[in-house]
Formats: C-alpha cells, structure tokens, sequence
C-alpha cells in the first residue's frame, strides 16, 4: 500500500517502508510533497529531526593489543578504543577511551605486559580482558555506554543512550530529541580502524517527552543494628524499592547489595548481612555515604539496562558529575510508572520527585481565515441587497441578491423576510447552492443565546476550508445598511507544493517492475516495465493507492536448486519503482521517484512487521544477517538433501567480496572436529536471493564422528550469518522421504517424511458394448475399455517431530511450490493438517498429496 500526503505527516502516524518485505503483505511506502525549511536555509534540502536519527555503534572487538617494542624489547598495550564526539553548534570535542580493569591489569601483569598509554582527559570506562569473547564484547558495550549515558554532553542534550540486546555484536545505539545538538562522531586510532562501526538509522519514534522522575539518595542504604540475631550483630539494608508498569500493573523489584570491601569489613567487625536479594534487580553499592555517587552510578547502570526501561525507550541518566541524584526520562508513548520505596519504617533513603515539563509549543500553522456577514435591514430596498463573492482563481463572479416576491427565488435570489434570521438562512441556502462556494467553504448561521434558551442567529459565519488561492474569496457588498461585512479570506499563497494554486489536481503514479538493478547498487533508479498507471484526484487530503496486487498475486520463483551443483537464484525476488506525476489540466510534471523497492515470494500474517532487513548480508556494511528460513535447527539422515539461502546487497563499486559457506563438525557431545569452508564464488556472479544444495553428507564421510554440523555464510575471512544446525542420525534407523518447498521467507526448504508412505491408485473407467460376428474367438471384445480415469494419492507420514517443527510444517502447507525431491516432480498438497496439544511432547503429522501430472495423461 503506497499513499501521497501533502503534509509532514507526524512521524508516530507513519509505517516505515520496507526495501525489501515479503509480496503477500502490505508494502507501505509514502510520498511526501511538502519540504520542511531549516531555519535561514534556502530551502533546498529536507531536515530530518533529531527526535527520529538514532546512532548505532557497534563494537567490532575490543580494540586492545599487545605488540613488542624494538627499542627497549618491552611487551606494551596497543589501545585502539579512542573517539570523541565533536558538537557541531559550539566545536567543542569530548573523548572516550576504554581502559582495562583491575582484572584485567592483573592479567597483563602475568603475561609482562606494560600499559603506557595516556588517558588524561578521556572520559574513561573499563574494559575486562584482552580475549574478544562474547561475554567480554557485551561488557565492553555496556561499559561505553554507562560512560556515555552520564556524560555532560548526552546529559544535558537529553540524548538517550542504551545497549541493543537485540544485536550480536551488541550495540551501543544514541538517539536524541528534536532540540539536542547535533554531533558527529571521529575515532581516532588508524593502526587498528576495525574496532567501531557507527551507523545512523531513522525510525519514526516521538520525541522525549519533557515530564522525568528524578531519584535522589539522601544518605547511605545501611543501618547497623545493635542487637543479637542468631548471635551476631546484624545490618538493615533500605535500599529496596519497585517500580510499577501503570499499563501492565507488572511489578519490578530493586535493592542495593554490599560490593565487597564493605562486606569484608563487615566480617572484620562480627556482623552478618542477613537480607534476602533473591528476586530483586541488584545494584552494588559504595563504601559508604561519602561514596553515594559510586552507588548511584551502579544504579543508573542498573536501571539503564533493564528491559522495563530499555523496551518502552526510557532514558536513565545522573544529573551532573559525582552526584546522589539519577533522572529517568520517557519518550512521549512510553508506558508510565510509579516508584514505590518499600522501607518506610526506616528514615528516608531516597527522594522522590515528579517534573513535568511544559507541554511541546505546536507546530506553526495557518489557520484558516474567514468573514461574517449580519443582516442589518432586510426591509431595504431590493436593488441594494446585491452581494458580489469572487474567487480568486475563478474567472466569474457570484452575484445573489435578494426579492420580495416569492416566484422569482431562484438559485442567485433569496427572499427578503422581514425576520432577520430567516433572511440570514435564505442568503445562506443561497450560497450553499454553488458548489464553488459549498465545497470550498463553510458556510453556516450559528445560533445565540438569549437568557436561558437559544435563538436563530442571524449573522451568516464564512470560514475556508483550506489555506492558498484557491481560498482566497473577495466579497462585495452593494449596501452597508442591509449587511454588515466584517473580516476578509485574503490569505498566503499554499504550503501544498503539489496543490500549488489550484484547489484540485490529478496524481498519476506510475509502477515500473523487473529494473534490473540488483540490491545494494548505488544510484538513481531508472528504466523497468511499465506495469500499471493509477490515477487519482488530489485536494489536499493524503491520498492511497493500493499496490499489493502487483506482486501478491505473483508467485514468481526458479526450480533450479532442484540440479544446481552450486550457487543458483531462488528466482523469488520482484523490483518494483515508483514515479508519481501531477496534472493540473494543461502541465504535468513529474514530482517523485522512489527508491526500488524488492519484493520476495513468502508470507507473514498481515499485522507483522514486514522487513527483510535482518535477512540481508550487505557487503558494504559486513552485518550479521539471519538464514533466509523460520527454521534453524533440523534433522538430517545421510542422503537427504538441504538447503541455505540468503539474501545479498552488494554494489561492485564499494567493494569486493567472496562468499562461501563455513561448515562447522561436531560429534554427538559437542566436541569440535573441524572447520571448513566450501562453495566459495564472487559477489558479482550471485543473486538478491541465493539457494545452495549443502554438502553434509560428503563432510560426514570425511569425519565419520560428526553428530552435528553448523552451517554460517561466510565472506572475507569471516562468518556473517547465524547459523543453521543440522544434528546428523544413523541411516539404518531412518529412512528418507524428503520434499522441498518455497517458504515463508522467499527462499527453498526441505522436509523428511520419515515415516511410513502408502499409496492409493484408484481406476474408474466406462466401457462400450460390440456386437457379436460371426468370426468371433475366445479373444474377441464383445464389451470392451472406451476410456479410463485414474486417481493417484500419495500419504506421507513424519517421525516424531516437536511442536516447533510441527508449527514450522504450516509453511510447506500454505506453500505454492513444493517438490517430491527423489522424482524431481512438482506436487500438490491435498492434506496437510497441522494440529498438536500441549498434552504431547512429541507429535506425527499426515500429508496426502498428489502429481500435477495424469498417470494416462488427461487432462480434466
């Protein structure tokens, strides 16, 4: 679904349009006419606001090596991590640098290794040690961005900054309001440039909202208790609080924990920490109260992190430098909370305050102008009761004027009652007989009150129904002492580029399909088949056409994975671009193009989100994509045939990449056996949507011990992809059926109906009756076969499969291509019922299907 909007529409109120999505959903994209003027620009350009620009930076490895100097035969740390954010309003620079822990100094002390490096003037966050596993890479990230989070600069600017847990490697990802000041970001170290990848994204999200709660310590979290418990002193912790979800009423509990020098100082002096921790959120708190900031800092750390706080987009920040206090700020449709302290027996820990901004100013508009007229004397003469209303863009003029004899009423007369309201009404009804005025305008004759009831006013209210020209309405009228005319629409010229001075025009969007510009490629999109041209009448309300039947109705996809040896296209992608023009009678002009927009054979339910983004490797951006397939983990016996798909962006000018497959062997235990990568080939030479038959059975009889193989695209030296596991079992237990089918996603899948197959071949025929001559045999027809009709029905049954597996088969039932993999023949797909109960671990599902092929070859 496409539309055209004359207005910047609020960004809450869009669909973000996706590049690439799935042909049997809605593909939204939208088409904005109005260009947003930056303040003292000319007006060239578009303005993005901040509130809707979000910075990804991503942690590629954590920047610290270790290299020998020549000079003195010293091991000396190589630190890679510095950047700074550059303020782009005042140029100010502020650094950052990642620096190893105590842990990690202690390790380098082990190994001989020297840290000289300079971190004055840095803003410094910790990094743990120098291997770049996963659970360091996730420590390094939400170590940046605690540093980052309690930064003058995010701070005062009110930039939220959180770690996406939704990424691997995990990002560190900043976004802004529509006042925040913009920055860019430099990193400084060009010896080892792979540490950081930065990247902006736009999404339509609403800008901070200006209420926050703030939380303040007010002294130190502990209370010794002077009194025997179990024979031991004993300490009150009052840190603990909750915060409840308004929207949900769900509950999330809070408290502080000792770090360790205080409970070791605790054990030095006989007391015990006896409070229970299990089910709260845990923050380590500081020595004591002179160390408040410390617990405040972990606090912040803490909330920042928590998926209350990092789902529904709130920002936890300290206000200021080495301070007790934390804010917690929410977007404008974020879900809202209260903190409830859950110690109130003792003194106050904490304070609790409320602020609520003022609301955001609205955003400048013209409000449509209008005039009144009341009548004054509707005994005046007829000749003075003539009213002249001209539109500006009108080459006639609308002249009414009033009798008093009741035949001559007509369309420009009205009658002239001595009721002054009645008159009003007749004027009006007058008017509201020339559509010119009537679709254009409002025309009306409001009521007034009279003490306490109401009467029929008669001043006759005139108020445009939008802004520009075409609006724009000059009256004139004949004498004052019949009306009274107050006001005039005389207004700017339209805001409405695609209106212009007109009150209509004609849109004509334009669908060109099969461009020929593979995904990734830079450039203006241009050429294609003109597929259809849709024509719409424009009055300044959005406006939507309905383009899905374009490509839902199109299940387009190749059968060559069925004999490729390598690399072969799913053939299941579709381009599309999109030109819209306006007419306006006499010029059109041509006043969009899109992007192209990629469009793959699969299906969702309508209300998902349909983007493929995460399912695209680009070769300029070397993400880590997911396998094109809504199943990763699969079953294999020797003989069976599978398949990996993805889908590529690549632009041959950025770049040059190989891809391959990385296959990784295990034994049944998990222990690894060996890594291998096969199917290398060029970027240039594959598709948008690639399919490949693996190689498991080969790799298998090379380790005769595999139990498990790991499947991840590969390029350049490195995995890119997720990986698709296949746990191999023994032949001789199992056998092989398998089918292939068009999935979800657009690319190829296969099954194995392990279980039993029956066949059901059914005849039915009509015969014709001979007469008996006199040369007959035992051999001869007296009746014989006129023709045969022939009923061929295959049942497959599976293994005891999952219910994941089982909710996965609905794919291969809703699919429009399936194939029977040891024939190589297309099949149709009579039954295929998917129904399970939570009561079974384990389930077997039944398809019947058949040959679109005839075993005698008619064809009904």
């Amino acid at each position: 679904m496409g539309y055209i909007t004359k207005d910047i529409i609020k960004k809450e109120d869009i669909i973000e349009p996706a590049k690439v999505s799935l042909g049997s959903n809605p593909n939204f994209f939208e088409i904005n006419v109005t260009k947003k003027e930056a303040g003292g620009d000319n007006g060239d350009g578009d303005e993005t606001e901040l509130s809707n620009i979000i910075t990804k930076i991503t942690r590629l490895d954590l920047g610290i090596n270790a290299d020998y100097d020549f000079d003195d035969g010293n091991t000396y740390l190589i630190n890679a991590t510095p950047f700074y954010i550059e303020d782009l309003v005042s140029g100010e620079r502020h650094y950052f640098k990642g620096r190893p822990d105590e842990d990690f100094y202690e390790d380098l002390g082990r190994m001989d290794i020297i840290d000289a490096d300079n971190y004055n003037g840095y803003s410094v966050y910790p990094m743990t040690n120098m291997f770049d596993s996963n659970e360091n890479m996730i420590y390094a990230a939400m170590s940046m961005q605690l540093c980052m989070v309690s930064h003058p600069f995010f701070v005062n600017n009110n930039y939220r900054v959180w770690v996406d847990e939704d990424t691997d490697p995990k990002t560190v990802q900043i976004r802004g309001n529509a006042d925040s000041t913009p920055f860019k970001i430099v990193y400084e170290h060009e010896m080892h440039p792979s540490v950081f990848k930065t990247e902006t994204i736009t999404e339509g999200e609403a800008a901070l909202s200006n209420s926050y709660v703030e939380l303040s310590f007010l002294r130190d979290i502990f209370d010794f208790v002077y009194m025997e418990i179990g024979g031991k002193g004993t300490v009150a912790n009052s840190s603990a609080f909750s915060i409840l979800d308004l929207s949900t009423g769900e509950r999330h509990y809070f408290k502080g924990k000792p770090c360790e020098s205080y409970i070791n100082m605790l054990e030095h002096m006989g007391i015990e920490d006896g409070n229970v921790y299990d089910g709260f959120n845990l923050f380590e708190t500081g020595y004591n109260e002179d160390n408040l900031e410390i617990t405040t800092i972990n606090l912040v750390y803490c909330l920042a992190n928590h998926p209350f706080f990092t789902r529904n987009g709130y920002n936890v920040s300290m206000i200021g430098d080495f301070t007790n206090k934390l804010r917690i700020r929410g977007y404008a449709n974020s879900p809202a909370f209260e903190i409830e302290l859950l110690n109130a027996s003792f003194s106050p820990v904490y304070a609790v305050q409320k602020v609520r901004g003022e609301a955001p100013s609205p955003s400048p508009s013209v409000e449509a102008k209008g005039f009144t007229f009341e009548v004054i004397d509707p005994a005046i003469d007829e000749s003075k009761s003539k009213i002249t209303l001209k539109r500006e863009t009108d080459e006639t003029s609308i002249e009414l004027k009033g009798t008093k004899t009741r035949d001559k009423v007509n369309s420009t007369t009205f009658f002239l009652d001595e009721d002054k309201s009645i008159s009003a009404e007749n004027i009006r009804t007058c008017m509201m007989q020339h559509s010119s005025l009537s679709s254009n305008f409002n025309i009306s004759v409001p009521p007034v009150e009279k003490g306490n009831r109401l009467s029929n006013g008669s001043v006759i209210h005139i108020t445009a129904k939008g802004i520009g020209k075409a609006y724009n309405l000059t009256v004139e009228v004949a004498d004052p002492t019949f009306v009274k005319k107050e006001g005039q629409i005389n207004q700017q010229e339209q805001t409405d580029t695609l209106l212009g001075e007109s009150d209509l025009c004609e849109v004509q969007l334009d669908i060109y399909k099969n461009t020929g510009i593979p995904l990734g490629k830079e450039g203006l999109p241009s050429g294609g088949l003109l597929a259809a041209s849709l024509t719409k009448a424009y009055y300044g309300r959005p406006l939507w056409f309905d383009v899905n039947a374009l490509w839902s109705n199109s299940k387009i996809y190749s059968n060559q994975f069925l004999t490729a040896a390598g690399w072969c296209d799913a053939g299941t992608v579709q381009d599309f671009r999109f030109v819209a023009k306006r007419f306006d009678g006499c010029n059109t002009e041509t006043f969009f193009r899109s992007d192209v927009f990629y469009t793959l054979t699969g299906f969702c339910r309508n209300l998902n989100k349909n983007n493929l983004d995460s399912y695209i490797y680009s070769t300029t951006e070397n993400n880590v994509v997911k396998p094109l397939s809504n199943c990763t983990e699969f079953s294999h016996i020797k003989g069976q045939k599978q398949y990996f798909n993805f889908v590529l962006s690549h632009n041959p000018g950025n770049v040059s990449a190989e891809l391959g497959l990385q296959y990784t062997l295990y034994t049944q235990s998990g222990r690894k056996l060996a890594t291998q990568v096969l199917h290398n080939i060029p970027a240039e030479e594959l598709h948008v949507v690639n399919t490949i038959s693996l190689s498991i059975d080969a790799l298998s009889e090379a380790y005769p011990a595999t139990g498990i193989v790991k499947v991840q695209l590969w390029c350049n030296g490195h995995v890119v992809s997720q990986a698709q596991t296949y746990k191999v079992l023994p032949p001789h237990l199992h056998k092989v059926n398998d089918f292939a089918f068009l999935n979800a996603l657009g690319g190829w899948s296969s099954f194995n109906f392990g279980g039993d197959h029956q066949t059901d071949f059914k005849t039915d025929g009509e015969s014709i009756f001979k007469t008996q001559t006199p040369d007959y045999t035992i051999s001869s027809e007296i009746e014989s076969v006129f023709n045969k009709d022939v009923t061929e029905e295959f049942t497959a049954y599976t293994s005891p499969i999952t219910a994941s597996v089982a909710d996965w088969l609905k794919e291969m039932s809703a699919s429009p291509a399936v194939y029977e993999l040891s024939t190589g023949r297309y099949v149709l797909i009579d039954d295929l019922n998917v129904k399970h109960s939570t009561k079974d671990d384990l389930f077997t599902l039944q398809m019947k299907y058949h040959y679109s092929d005839s075993y005698n070859a008619r064809i009904k």
